[in-house]
């Protein structure tokens, strides 16, 4: 799960890239930036690609509707909300500046009697539900399918991934160009994605009361031991030949399902003479197949990808075509025949071979070759940080045909297979499962070896573990949480990539752990306390950038599961410029290192439980109203990393369970566990605060060759010196009189009671408008957006959608 990720970041936003991407682990500068819509301290939010597996995937996209496209999977907006805590906005009237509020706290009508009363103003105002924004929320909110990076702009890159919760409190979003499939676990997010629209009010009124009873010790431990509730929309099954399957009933968009075939096999499968045979594989199996292209003109849109772990086919279709056939049952034909049943021409897999070389050219770029870099050092005891799933191009020109037949005989068989349906289907879920019998359960099953020829063996079923890699973890951990043969890793030296087209100081510390499956109310409660504790890591973060002339460009710290790398990966990224990279390193390590030291305030606890249970209330309300495509990829993420998937309402009850049990001291000893092994890089273990919270697994400093500095003659380049050594000094270099933070009084609202009622005395009244609007509504026909004028001059613009219930926005903009 994605537990978050924060920093301040200067640089502008990033322009959209080409789909096929490197690597992400290291990448930490593909961030898209918009203002935060609540005016606070959070000045902009975006998404940062977290350095992972993902980005290393490589794909074949063909939309069904363009016979003749070629080349790239389609990209698709993500979108995360930000973390702010409340009462952090800044001044109502600010230029600018967005206020958000509860229909109990401001309505429309008090908030246009205040503004009636700031007499003479010029500017406009806009009031109404957010009709963006309630999209964004309910498809990230508590739990997003990405992290977020919090500042001013664009972000050095790292790994951040889609899913996991990405915002407690905050109102802003942003835009990112789409991961590589599905990062959507983790924290609350599994109270964040869910479709079901038939609260369970009961639960959560029942859980609601069980928060303000105070709970004996062994009351809570009873609590937290029980397991969290599935989904009650959710179906898995499987059939006789092995073939699993899962499927949710989603009402959005309507009429309109999506069908994903995982094949359970992807770059770290492949032999010492095969590398890149699992891409090669999914596009001539994806567009060779005959079947699929009967699709053309249905309305419906394919693609495929490949991976480190997985190959997934999927298709985004109608319920039924023009002349009214239902379609479900040709696309499960369709997606069976890709999988099972290829023809491997000669002609077709000459092409696609051309495409494959081609997509191998595109990607060779700086920052591809920084995410091998970086793979490479974090996974440097495994396949992971070898085998690329775009392959070497020396071994893809030479394959013959007999090669990527035996590859796919090897892997494509029934058990190794995972069909997800998610979508507003128009029959009962029985139906869906007889069609998907109907469409797959024909297929053989593979068997192993069985004792005698006349005696068959059990059947053949993907890995237990995916991927199928050891890791060399960063801290003890128990035989089952870990893949056998996994091992605890020595404390990571520093290692320095230099290359003349970098730019900037970036330092990545990682630490690899063993993915912690969420399915108690425990579990939740771990989650709860991470996301606080890296909340108040962002917002101290900004305060120092806030001081004059700030040494680092961007100070990041994420903790994320990785379904595609089979761990969990914490990471702080330090960017600076060259010059000031010792100061950048500096500030990192004294935030880290004072939140380890003497964990969060209790105004601070207090302020990010409120605003996590306000935003979790406000996503209860939003259920029924997620795209399948997000569930999808969420329950996609969540199956392979065993997390408990709840709908929005069910994680709320659960929320509002757990949370005020939460106390200063578990904080405490959750951010010791969370930063030990930056807090004290160096230290023997045995000295350690917290021995448990273990070591570094890798050190990655990526650097420019040359600077340029301006002289009195003009510009000079020079050579950029930066040993291993002096790094691995800075970081363990005592930071001095590191102090416990002041506890920041935050007021409960902007402008006192009494200001507020006597604004509220004065009777605005409108005045005609120039604009032509609809005589009966009064809104502009286009937009649907009511145009009104106050006596004073200010122009009042509104607009009310349900996108967001019990909440909106107002945005005031004063000229000049």
């Amino acid at each position: 799960m994605v537990i978050g990720t924060v920093g301040i970041s200067t640089q502008p936003p990033a322009p959209c890239g080409c789909a096929l991407r490197a690597p992400v682990r290291a990448r930490r500068g593909a961030s898209y930036h918009q203002p935060s819509s609540n005016g606070s301290v959070c000045k902009g939010v975006s998404l940062k690609l977290r350095p992972d597996a993902s980005a290393h995937r490589s794909h074949k996209s063909r939309d069904l509707q363009q016979p003749g496209a070629v080349g790239q999977e389609q990209r698709r907006l993500r979108f995360a909300r930000a973390i702010s805590a409340p009462g952090q906005t800044r001044s109502l009237f600010a230029s600018e500046d967005v206020v958000r509020s509860s229909p109990s706290t401001m309505s429309a009508k008090s908030a246009l009697r205040s503004v009636e009363g700031i007499r003479g103003a010029k500017g406009s105002i806009t009031v109404g539900r957010h009709s963006d924004s309630g999209v964004r929320s309910r498809l990230n909110g508590l739990g997003t399918s990405a992290s977020v990076h919090f500042g001013l702009g664009r972000a050095g890159a790292r790994r951040s991934f889609v899913g996991g919760m990405a915002g407690v409190s905050g109102r802003g979003w942003a835009i990112q160009p789409p991961r590589y499939g599905s990062r959507g676990s983790g924290l609350v997010q599994r109270m964040a994605r869910g479709v079901r629209a038939d609260a369970s009010a009961e639960a959560t009124a029942q859980a609601g009361q069980d928060a303000d009873i105070a709970l004996t010790p062994s009351q809570l431990q009873d609590i937290l031991k029980q397991p969290l509730d599935q989904h009650p929309g959710l179906k898995k099954g499987s059939l006789s030949n092995g073939l699993r399957y899962v499927i949710l009933p989603n009402p959005i968009p309507p009429n309109r399902f999506e069908a994903h075939l995982e094949m359970h096999v992807g770059s770290v499968d492949e032999r010492e003479n095969e590398q890149g045979v699992a891409h090669l594989v999914e596009h001539v199996t994806f567009l060779g197949s005959k079947k699929r292209e009967r699709m053309l003109g249905t309305g419906a849109r394919s693609n495929a990808y490949t991976d480190f772990h997985h190959t997934v086919f999927h298709v985004h279709c109608p319920v039924k075509s023009s002349d009214d056939k239902a379609l479900l049952p040709q696309v499960l034909e369709a997606l069976d025949d890709i999988a099972f049943h290829p023809a491997f021409l000669a002609t077709r897999i000459e092409k696609e071979r051309r495409a494959v070389l081609a997509e191998a050219q595109m990607m060779n770029t700086i920052e591809y070759r920084v995410d091998c870099q970086l793979l490479q050092q974090l996974h440097w005891e495994n396949a992971l940080g070898q085998r690329f799933p775009i392959g070497l191009e020396e071994q893809i020109k030479g394959w013959e045909g007999d090669l990527l037949r035996e590859f796919h005989e090897r892997w494509y068989f029934p058990g190794n297979a995972t069909l997800y349906l998610v979508g507003d289907f128009d029959c009962p879920m029985e139906e869906v499962e007889r069609l998907v019998e109907k469409a797959f359960g024909a297929e053989p099953p593979a068997r192993l070896p069985g004792p005698s020829p006349e005696v068959p063996g059990p059947l053949k079923q993907c890995h237990d573990v995916r991927p199928p890699v050891k890791h060399a973890m960063g801290a003890e951990f128990l035989p089952h949480e870990a893949p056998a043969g996994s091992t605890v890793a020595p404390e990571a030296g520093a290692y320095v990539f230099q290359h003349p087209l970098l730019q900037q100081f970036s330092l990545s510390l990682f630490q690899k752990l063993p993915v912690k499956q969420v399915t108690t109310y425990g579990d939740l409660r771990r989650v709860i306390m991470s996301r606080i504790i890296l909340s108040v890591l962002q917002f101290r973060v900004n305060a120092r950038y806030a001081e004059a002339n700030p040494p680092f460009t961007s100070i990041e710290f994420d903790h994320s599961d990785s379904g595609r790398e089979g761990c969990a990966v914490s990471t702080l990224t330090v960017t600076s410029e060259p010059a000031r990279w010792r100061e950048a390193l500096r500030v990192g390590m004294e935030e880290v290192r004072r939140l380890h030291a003497y964990g969060i305030t209790q105004g601070e606890l207090v302020r990010y439980t409120v605003a996590l249970l306000r935003d979790s209330e406000q996503l209860a309300q939003q259920a029924g109203s997620v795209p399948s495509v997000d569930n999808l990829d969420f329950v996609m993420e969540s199956d392979a990393l065993g997390h408990t998937v709840m709908d929005q309402e069910q994680g709320h009850a659960a929320l509002l369970r757990v949370a005020n049990s939460i106390t200063l001291d578990d904080v405490k000893v959750m951010a010791e566990e969370l930063f030990a092994y930056v807090a004290e890089y160096g230290t023997p273990l045995e000295s350690r605060t917290n021995p448990a919270g273990g070591v570094c697994t890798a050190l990655v400093a990526c650097v420019p060759a040359t600077v340029v500095t301006e002289t009195a003659t003009g510009a000079v380049e020079a050579p950029f010196n930066v040993t291993a050594k002096e790094i691995e000094d800075a970081l363990c270099e005592a930071t001095a009189n590191v102090e416990a933070a002041s506890d920041v009084d935050v007021p409960d609202r902007l402008i006192p009671l009494d200001k507020l009622e006597e604004l509220m005395k004065c009777n605005p009244t409108f005045v005609p408008v120039d604009q032509v609007v609809d005589p009966e509504t009064g809104s502009d026909a286009a937009t649907g957006v009511t145009l009104r004028k106050l006596s004073n001059g200010i122009v009042v613009n509104y607009r009310q959608t349900e996108n967001e219930p019990k909440g909106a926005v107002l945005r005031l903009v004063a000229k000049g």
